[in-house]
């Protein structure tokens, strides 16, 4: 299948991070905490919830605002379809930008930088301009891309070379709009979409007991089909924050952990002279 490899693996492994929720409209603002205890049945007669599913519901919600009111949080999502396995780690800031590294499962792995607004120049967190992508890949990465442009073309095999000479070793400029810039922005906004879906629709979220992963103990949430399902599980000492998720959708079997919440973090400014423009034509060059 052709695709943007310039966009295209980060796209796919941060779009995972929200696979197991669909997405909904951002809340204008978050609802109260407590779960009602009462749900309507089928003849109008009120039901109680069950304890577990009152239980669920609520820190669902709770974690949800956790995560969405975090100053920066730590994002690694892994995605399996088929024979397919690709894999992200980024940092996330509540201003929208981010950084990691991603690997497609293919040879090709990226840095990539997402700077909302642009570059931050005068210290506050945000952006003062235009959105801004880079993305530096490894030798191995444009090797890789190169192979695959050549077995599309050799007119295609020699246009990918002579860009590829230029980026080796430097950050590529992804292009400003929907396809370039601003579809990774979207993305970085991955966290504050899960949020929302979190403190919105928690409705059927019911607890499990409490298990040890990792040597740490958890609380599990069974997700409501509603929102996608899967399993969510939150940290059980201290504040409930949201520690993974994991669910199956499409075929595609998603697993995505949130850890080192409000740790210090700031993005990394570019050095200009370690940039080269995607070409105008870039859509065309990287579809490999």
């Amino acid at each position: 299948m052709r695709r943007q490899v310039i966009i295209g693996v980060f796209v796919v492994a941060l779009a995972a991070g929200g696979a197991v929720f669909r997405p909904v409209e951002p809340a204008t603002e978050v609802r109260a905490l407590t779960a009602p205890a009462a749900s309507v049945s089928d003849t109008g007669t009120a039901e109680a919830k069950p304890a577990d599913q009152v239980r669920g519901e609520r820190l669902l919600r709770q974690a949800g605002v956790w995560l969405r009111d975090a100053y920066s949080v730590r994002m690694a999502a892994d995605v399996r379809q088929g024979t397919k396995h690709v894999r992200a780690e980024v940092r996330l800031d509540h201003h929208g930008n981010c950084s990691g590294t991603i690997d497609d499962g293919d040879g090709v792995v990226a840095h990539v930088v997402y700077l909302k607004g642009g570059a931050d120049t005068d210290g506050d967190g945000e952006g003062d301009g235009k959105d801004e992508a880079y993305l530096k890949y490894t030798d191995a990465a444009l090797a890789a891309i190169e192979v695959k442009a050549e077995a599309m073309s050799p007119e295609m095999g020699a246009r990918v070379r002579a860009f590829t000479a230029r980026a080796r070793g430097k950050y590529i400029k992804a292009p400003s709009g929907p396809k370039g810039a601003q579809a990774l922005g979207k993305q970085c906004g991955v966290g504050q979409m899960l949020a929302t879906a979190m403190t919105r629709r928690p409705e059927g979220t019911r607890t499990l007991p409490v298990v040890t992963r990792d040597g740490e103990r958890l609380i599990p949430l069974v997700l409501p089909s509603a929102s996608g399902g899967g399993t969510a599980y939150l940290v059980a000492d201290g504040d409930p924050r949201l520690r993974s998720v994991s669910g199956t959708s499409g075929g595609m079997r998603t697993a995505v952990t949130f850890t080192d919440y409000d740790k210090p973090f700031s993005v990394p400014r570019i050095d200009p002279a370690q940039v080269v423009e995607a070409p105008a034509n870039g859509g065309a060059l990287f579809e490999v």
